[in-house]
């Protein structure tokens, strides 16, 4: 494309210049051909000033132009073609996207273009999510366009940024279906403000403390029953009728029970997981020797991975239960164990019925 000529600019720039020279009562001559040295020196600021703002004034007319003519353009762009739920549709099945999305992301997206703008901003299901990272101005911002649907929550007592909102996601606590919570050094007492707010709405609850910190005891609210728990180095006591319901269990380090009574007690309570259980980089000691207990059925287990726990343990355990739809059961001995051997025979052990619903005899 070839450039406007000298003589068409200057004509512009003259137009510029009158109008400003006009508008404002200036007395320097209103074309750009006029040498320099026919201009007062006085008045060469004024002269200066007004070539400054005719540039600019030109310069934001002209990107006005190009970003309507880039919109109307990009109009015939596939995208532009699909109905707006469908848009949307796609934004909240994409894997970055979906419900509980970083609001920092859903602030980028919107500055794809009008119609990334437009559709995340009318899409609740996108504005779910709160983190600890968020300033209380953004945090407002998921209440009021999640429309009141269900939230996760996203809980980190690292970042030590998170003290203004911490009232705010306290408050509106009763919205939480998913609760993702890593404690550490600071402000212990905000794990059991969390955890022991209402939370009727909460299905999923994974809560991580980081090593070598003790956390604070806790009692899980008495609300509707769990149906994923993740504990790492956290004890937590839980009303019974919260497990009823519970899928999946995933116990690490200190949370899993140093009495395997108290693992029974909790296993006897969830006959619905289905899941893998997973005992994992705990040594578990008692101060006697585990011996089973009463006979827990889990009819739906599939899977139960035990690792790194003491064999004692392991043996009292495989010996307590009975999972007959359970078609794998995953051993990782503990550090130092001698007793492999003694375990398989716990389970292959003539007239094992655990054995038969391994082999699919049950």
């Amino acid at each position: 494309m070839k450039p406007p000529s000298k003589d068409a600019i200057s004509k512009a720039l003259d137009i510029l210049l009158e109008s400003i020279r006009e508008q404002n009562g200036y007395t320097f001559p209103s074309s750009c051909t006029t040498p320099l040295s026919d201009i007062p020196l006085e008045e060469l600021a004024t002269y200066a000033d007004a070539l400054s703002s005719a540039k600019l004034h030109l310069a934001d007319e002209a990107d006005k132009l190009i970003c309507q003519t880039q919109h109307r353009r990009n109009l015939a762009a596939p995208i532009h073609q699909l109905p707006e739920e469908i848009f949307k549709t796609i934004l909240e099945m994409t894997e970055t996207g979906g419900p509980g999305t970083d609001v920092r992301d859903l602030l980028l997206w919107c500055q794809v273009g009008r119609l990334w703008h437009a559709t995340i901003f009318s899409s609740p299901r996108l504005w779910t999510r709160m983190d600890s990272g968020l300033s209380p101005k953004m945090a407002r911002w998921v209440l009021n366009l999640s429309k009141g649907l269900p939230l996760s929550l996203h809980w980190d007592t690292v970042d030590r940024r998170y003290g203004p909102i911490m009232d705010i996601a306290a408050q509106n606590s009763t919205r939480f279906k998913s609760i993702k919570l890593r404690g550490g050094l600071s402000k212990p007492l905000d794990i059991r403000r969390l955890l022991t707010s209402p939370t009727p709405a909460l299905e999923s609850l994974t809560a991580e403390v980081t090593r070598g910190w003790v956390a604070p005891e806790v009692v899980l609210s008495e609300e509707a029953p769990l149906k994923h728990l993740s504990l790492t180095d956290l004890t937590l006591t839980i009303d019974p009728d919260r497990l009823s319901s519970l899928i999946t269990l995933d116990l690490t380090g200190s949370a899993v029970p140093a009495s395997l009574g108290t693992l029974l007690q909790i296993l006897s309570t969830s006959a619905q997981l289905e899941q893998p259980t997973l005992l994992a980089n705990k040594r578990v000691e008692d101060s006697e020797v585990p011996q089973p207990g009463p006979l827990v059925t889990l009819p739906r287990l599939g899977n139960l991975d035990l690792d790194c726990i003491t064999d004692d343990y392991c043996r009292a355990l495989l010996a307590s239960i009975y999972t007959p739809a359970c078609s794998r059961i995953y051993v990782d001995d503990a550090p130092g164990s001698q007793h492999v051997d003694s375990l398989d025979s716990l389970v292959w052990k003539p007239g094992s019925v655990q054995a038969a619903a391994l082999l699919g005899f049950n």
